[in-house]
This record gives structure tokens, sequence and C-alpha cells, in this order.
């Protein structure tokens, strides 16, 4: 049966799904290959299966088409381009430094290209292994340079399939950055054949000085001519397939299948709710935690009673509900999931990332503990810690401050709450009147005093182990101490007993504490 495939789009976290064509008038079926950045390249191998290439880390992947499940996985480079051989039997990859040669019915690297030895009567070999690099002995008379191809990826074809099976690979010049020459790769032979592009470039670096002018075939020229347009416009391989910009709506819905978790629910009473936050914290401990993300997304369907309910509204019905039954596995299910996960950018996982808001996972989750038991600071407080600072704002510019608009801030342990608030967005990148939201500051001049305050900011410093990260003169783009002293100048007398508390309590950087006059 006739197949084709191409890649389309999903606009949801940069994912790609490799559509699958299939003559007969039959529907076309979807994989998502990779669980997070895009697809590059996909092929048809024969009848059987088909071969993609791409994410965000750099995957090649095969799907058994009769299986309809993905039978193989390993890493390749991330940056590199690739093309399959006409056979379908061998894949070449390459980048600007190596050529590399992988089995397609076992996915294995078979030999890597990194190095061209010339010998004492001009004939030339690849190499494996860094010989540029001097690591390795050569034979009397034998010289080594290192492989350089022009790899780019906006449109020019750095290396071709012959009608004989050889690779034509384009080597280019170290100063010029321009098409120097071509080799031509015998694969089984481990040889190569350099033929220049005379009058194109001034061979000036290493590649005029190994082969000097050595004269070129014609007819060679012109099929090389014919097959990478040699000067400005070059063509492609048809067998190398460069993915295009095609948005398909099935893929959408395929995509959002693949990121999405669901749970199933007969109905949203308390009892069927409280089951259901058991399980999921329960799936995350015996599964793990990065087995539930997909394209860095933790995002979760509910399927009750035949209705789907997104993540976002279940929890805002335990919310509206008032399901303080819920409470003890929501709990459970917020502490699971920081274990499962360090903290930091690149580690907690997203949700909804870049559509209305920059948002972490499990976020709706934390807003329901958060607003039905206030007492729950001690997980918010571990969930800021382990937020994205620098991307994610969504717990600490939306979250925190509809909190402190329902409660309040009365008591010590408020203010003690605000500031660690404080302290985490710095901590992310952010300034400017951060110590005076919410009043902090007006409320810590009025209630507490500079020395009671300054042993709030100092404990909360410890506690969130930032201590070493004080940056007190740089203040201008510094954090923590630098911020905060940058919003209350020492022109205000709160400021100025402010700077003398914070001076005693940390004696190391008490000049530097005393004279920082802040903003004023």
């Amino acid at each position: 049966m006739e197949r084709a495939v191409d890649v389309v789009h999903a606009d949801r976290a940069y994912i790609s799904a490799v559509r699958i064509k299939e003559g007969g008038g039959r529907a076309s079926r979807y994989w998502v290959p990779f669980n997070y950045g895009r697809t590059t390249y996909a092929w048809p191998l024969g009848s059987r299966a088909v071969l993609a290439i791409g994410g965000a880390r750099g995957e090649i992947a095969v799907y058994d088409l009769a299986g309809g499940t993905t039978t193989m996985r390993t890493e390749i480079n991330s940056s590199a381009s690739a093309f399959l051989s006409s056979d379908e039997a061998w894949l070449y990859v390459y980048n600007s430094w190596t050529l590399e040669i992988w089995s397609v019915d076992t996915l294995t690297r078979l030999t890597v290209y990194d190095s061209i030895v010339t010998g004492p009567d001009g004939t030339i070999r690849l190499a494996d292994g860094q010989l540029w690099a001097n690591e390795a002995k050569l034979a009397p008379g034998e010289d080594v340079w290192r492989l350089h191809i022009h790899h780019d990826h906006h449109g020019f074809d750095a290396a071709v399939e012959h009608t004989d099976g050889r690779l034509l690979v384009v080597t280019y010049d170290d100063e010029l950055h321009r098409p120097s020459g071509i080799l031509i790769v015998d694969p089984a032979a481990a040889t190569a054949e350099w033929r220049p592009r005379s009058g194109l470039v001034k061979r000036s670096s290493w590649i005029g000085r190994l082969f000097g002018s050595r004269a070129s075939d014609p007819g060679l020229e012109e099929a090389l001519r014919q097959r990478f347009a040699v000067a400005e416009e070059c063509s492609t391989s048809g067998r190398r397939r460069p993915t295009l910009d095609i948005k398909d709506p099935q893929a959408e819905i395929i995509v959002d299948r693949f990121i999405t978790n669901r749970v199933e629910l007969p109905d949203l009473s308390a009892e069927s709710v409280t089951a259901c936050l058991d399980d999921m914290a329960g799936k995350i401990e015996r599964q793990g935690l990065r087995s539930m993300i997909r394209a860095e997304e933790l995002d979760f369907t509910f399927e009750v009673g035949g209705r789907t309910v997104r993540e976002r509204e279940f929890f805002d019905i335990l919310v509206e509900r008032r399901m303080t039954q819920a409470l003890p596995a929501l709990r459970r299910l917020l502490t699971v999931y920081h274990a499962g996960f360090e903290g930091g950018e690149g580690s907690q996982p997203r949700n909804e990332y870049l559509r209305e808001q920059p948002t972490g996972g499990l976020a709706h989750a934390m807003r329901a503990l958060l607003l039905l038991d206030r007492g729950s600071t001690d997980i918010f407080r571990t969930y800021i810690a382990k937020r994205d600072g620098e991307h994610e704002e969504y717990a600490t510019r939306t979250l925190y401050p509809e909190f402190v608009a329902r409660n309040g801030m009365t008591t010590e342990d408020d203010i003690r709450l605000a500031v660690a608030v404080a302290l985490n967005i710095t901590w992310g990148g952010l300034h400017g009147r951060v110590w005076h939201e919410h009043d902090l500051i007006g409320i810590a001049k009025s209630r507490f005093g500079a020395d009671r305050f300054a042993a709030i900011v100092t404990d909360e410093v410890k506690a969130l182990d930032l201590e070493p990260q004080w940056d007190v003169q740089d203040s201008q783009g510094g954090y923590y101490l630098g911020t905060l002293l940058d919003e209350v100048p020492a022109s205000d007398p709160f400021g100025q007993d402010l700077r003398q508390a914070l001076a005693r309590l940390w004696p190391s950087f008490a000049d530097a504490i005393t004279s920082h006059t802040g903003r004023q």
C-alpha cells in the first residue's frame, strides 16, 4: 500500500506530529515522536515503519506501522542535519565537524568521520577519532586536517547521495566560510576524493594548502552544480525531506491528547474527588513524575461521567464548593509532586505555558489548597522555592496577591511569608518596588520596627539558603539585600534604622550596608 509522510506542527508547546497518509482513501494516522521539540525529518521505511528525527535534545525514533507503537529510540546530535540512503539501509547524519553513518535496522552509529588524512601520493581518506588533534599516529608522509562541512539549516544541502551510492559532501573554507570543494565519499571503503570548485572561492586557508590547484572533472562539476546549485541557491536532495511549517487541525487534537494525562472519576462529589487526588499522588509515586510530563508540561484532563473537565476548572470547583474533605489528599498530591523534581529553570514542569500567563505544573491545585486552608503556606513556600523563577509568574503575581486579598497581612507569619515571596521574586530576577507590594514596608514600619523586620528578613534569607548570593555592592543589578536597600532609602528614618539593624546581623557586610543610600 502506498504511503507518504509529512510533518505537521501544532501551536502548543512546539510539538510536531508525523502525518502518515495511506492510499485507498483511508484516513491519515498521526504519530508524535518526541516529548518536546519539533520533528525535523520524517521518512517512510517501505511499508513497515516510519523514521523521524528531531526533538529539543536530539533523537531518532522509529514507529512500527503494524503495531502502532514506537519501537526504537536513540539520542542524536540535536543540531545535525540528516538524510536517508536510497535503499533505506543507512542514515547519514552531519554537522559542521562530523559525518556519521547509522544503520537504520538497529539505530546504531556505525562510523563517525571527523578527519581527513592525506597521503604522500595525494590520495586522501576519511578517519574516525580526532586525528586532527594529534591523538593518533599517522603513516610516514601522511598529514591530517579536520573535516569541515558546509552545514546550513537555511537551504544549503551539505551532503547528498550520488546515483552510485557515494556521498557528495560540501567542504568549506575556514576563513571565507564559503563552499570550497566537494568530498566524494565511499562509505563502504572509507575513502574519499576531493574536487575543488575552481573559481568559486579563493582557497587561501587549509583547503588550498592541503590540495593545491588540482584540475577538476568538468562532467562531475556539472553534476555537482545541478545537485547543489553551486553558488547561492542550492537544491535539496529528494531523500532529505526538510519539514515545512504545515498546520493541521487534527494534529492540534493529537498533540493535546499526547500531552495531557487523563483521569477518570464517576462524579464530582467530595468522596470521588478525594479518591481521585489520592490516585494521582499514588501514580506519581509509582511511575515517577517525569513519566507524566510531555513537552515540559504537566497537564491533566478529568473525564467525569462522560464530560471532559480541564485542570483549571476541576480545581476551581474544589474551591467553589469548599471541599475541605479533600484537603489531606490535595496536600499529599502537592507534596509528592514537589518530591518529583529538583526545581528551578528547566526542572519545574509547566502548565498552560505562554498562553495566558507562564504557569507551573499543578498551579491550580496549589491555588485550591492555599485558598481552602490558609495554614498550608508551608506547601506554598515549597512551591515557590521550586518554581522557575525567571519564567513562571502565576504563583507570585496572581495566586499570592489573591491569597493576601482574601486573608490580609495581620500576623508575623503573614509578614514572614511576604518577605519570602519578595526574596523569591528578586531571586527570579525581577526588581522594582517588590518590597512595597501589599504595603509590606508600611506594615513593617508601623507594626514591627526596624530591628524585628531585619531579623525576619535575615531568618528568611537563611531559610532559603540565599546568604552567599546577597549582592550589596552591585545593588543596581543585585539581588536580595541590595533590592531591599534600594527601595528603603537611607534618607528615611526607618531605612537608616534598618541599615543599622542589618549591619549588626551581617557584620561581614556592615560597611556595604551602611554606605548604601538606596534610590532617593
